[in-house]
This record gives structure tokens, C-alpha cells and sequence, in this order.
């Protein structure tokens, strides 16, 4: 599966692709304004991204599904989440699952002198992450800088949709062009937008499967 206008491949990644995975979310978030923001430092930026992205590599492969692009053009991460109790306003990870916290602690301390603000950040999405239905939650979904405006991103969602079985899609677009490619997919928003510290805004948008003809449901 791919895009016309990409000409890009979309397919399941193995083990084997895990390096192609992180060497293009490491590419495509440097100069992202969440990561800048997390990591000031380019230099240190540079240095820690790779542990940090291979985290939520390693997550999503055991718990959900990645995706590649182009054998290495693009990459999607998507993790499944049960459903729960509503965490909606919650102040921060370690009130709303202890699973949770623990990735959130662990991924911080990837971060290293920069664990306050990715920790931060992690609380800020949890606390405002949906609880039911079950989900397919997509942290991170990229493009290689050079090749993003290509279609790459949404083959890449167009993909994870198609293989979703039923199951909503829960994200946080962290800009307005990529909150605008989500809602052309059928993504509609999901809350208000979630702001760090004297930081960017990510917003989040949620994506329900069409309804069977046969449900009985209208508009």
C-alpha cells in the first residue's frame, strides 16, 4: 500500500528494520518544536534522540504495530491501549496507570539532564489522554526531512487505518499543517489544545471507523 503522489511503499516493519525506524524519526523530529523543546541543546538533541525513539520503537513493536515507508522514508509507531477509566484532567502520569508512569519515568531518564521536561510532557499527554474505548494510540509519524509534502505521512496513516480492524485512532497533531492532513483523513478533534510551558501546542484528534452498513446507526 502506498501514495500516488509519494510513490512510497507502505509496509509492516520487522526487528530487522528497527535501525531504519529510529535513524527517520530521529531525522524527521530533530528540528521538530515538541523535541526542541524537550531538548534544547542541538548538540544533545543529536545525542539522546536515537535511545529515546528506540523506547517507543521497541513499545510499539511489542505492543502495537509499525510501519515503514519507502524502506526508510517514513515511519508510523502505533501502540494499542485498552480501554480505562477516563484519565481526563488528571495532574499528572502517576495518578492515572502505574504501567504508565513507569514508561514515562523510563523514557525521562533516556533524556538524561533533560528528563524534567520530557517527563513533563509525558504527564501533560496522559493526563489528558482518552480512557474508552479501546484504542490505537500513534505517538509519532514521520517523514524524512526532504521528503515530507510527498504524501509519505498519509500513506503512512492511510495504512494504520486500514489495518485498525474497527478500532478508533487516538493522536496529538503537533502543528496546524499536520492537524489540517488529519482532519482530510477523517481525524475531527479531540479537546482543547495541550500546551507546554512556555512551549509549543500539540492538539489532539481522535478517528472513529465508518459504522457497517449494517449497524443500524445514522449520521
Amino acid at each position: 500500500m502506498g501514495d500516488a503522489r509519494s510513490g512510497a511503499a507502505v509496509r509492516r516493519a520487522t526487528a530487522a528494520d528497527e535501525d531504519d525506524v529510529v535513524a527517520v524519526l530521529c531525522d524527521a523530529f530533530f528540528d521538530d518544536p515538541v523535541c526542541r523543546w524537550m531538548i534544547p541543546d542541538g548538540i544533545r538533541r543529536r545525542e539522546l534522540l536515537p535511545s529515546v525513539f528506540r523506547a517507543f520503537t521497541r513499545e510499539a513493536a511489542v505492543n502495537g504495530r509499525v510501519y515503514l515507508a519507502g524502506d526508510g522514508l517514513g515511519a508510523l509507531l502505533a501502540v494499542h491501549t485498552p480501554a480505562r477509566e477516563d484519565v481526563h484532567g488528571a495532574d499528572d502520569a502517576d495518578d492515572t496507570d502505574d504501567t504508565d508512569a513507569a514508561s514515562a519515568r523510563g523514557l525521562a531518564g533516556l533524556a538524561e539532564e533533560f528528563a524534567d521536561r520530557l517527563l513533563t510532557c509525558a504527564r501533560l499527554l496522559a493526563a489528558h489522554h482518552p480512557g474508552g474505548p479501546a484504542h490505537l494510540y500513534v505517538p509519532l509519524v514521520a517523514a524524512r526531512s526532504g521528503h515530507q509534502g510527498r504524501g509519505i505521512g498519509s500513506a503512512l496513516v492511510a495504512s494504520a487505518l486500514a489495518d485498525t480492524a474497527g478500532t478508533p485512532v487516538y493522536l496529538e497533531a503537533t502543528s496546524g499543517e499536520s492537524l489540517r492532513l488529519y482532519r482530510r483523513l477523517g481525524f475531527t478533534r479531540r479537546g482543547p489544545e495541550l500546551r507546554l510551558p512556555d512551549g509549543p501546542a500539540l492538539f489532539p484528534v481522535w478517528w472513529d471507523p465508518a459504522p457497517s452498513p449494517s449497524s443500524g446507526r445514522t449520521g
